[in-house]
């Protein structure tokens, strides 16, 4: 019996990780996600959720956009 089948990893994760990126999510590696975040204890991807806010909150104001 192949045990590696029972793995966490190989049962869950890695399943999940690929459905996600099927609908268009990128995946980042855990050293990617700690170097964006500065450390361990910080959670969020500053730079990412910046350029989502910008994209996300467009508004128009006197014609001209923001």
């Amino acid at each position: 019996m192949d045990k590696s089948l029972y793995l966490e990893k190989n049962a869950s994760q890695q399943p999940a990780i690929d459905l996600l990126q099927s609908m268009g999510y990128t995946y980042l590696s855990p050293d990617d996600c700690e170097s964006q975040r500065g450390s361990r204890y910080h959670v969020l991807l500053r730079d990412i959720l910046r350029g989502q806010l910008r994209r996300l909150n467009r508004y128009s104001f006197a014609g001209a956009k923001k």
